[in-house]
């Protein structure tokens, strides 16, 4: 069994702790769910500017729901790219 990355266990993460539906969280994320599932088995990284809509859904939702927001934890997990 292949091990989950920490970017495909946070995705999946996010979209269970709201409670959504692969089918719900990529109509919100306006991806296909078969994007979505390759994100979450790790199969496929995102694009930058998805990386960005993923830590504003989870900061603008943390904040609605009054949980203390995990963006720094999540964007650090999610970043593929080294910048230097």
């Amino acid at each position: 069994m292949k091990k989950l990355s920490a970017f495909a266990r946070n995705v999946r993460g996010l979209r269970q702790e709201f409670g959504l539906s692969t089918e719900k969280f990529s109509e919100i994320m306006e991806i296909s769910v078969s994007t979505l599932g390759n994100w979450e088995r790790g199969n496929a990284i995102p694009h930058v500017s998805h990386i960005e809509d993923l830590v504003n859904f989870s900061f603008d939702n943390d904040k609605k729901y009054g949980y203390v927001p995990y963006v720094p934890r999540f964007a650090v997990a999610a970043c593929p790219y080294k910048y230097s």
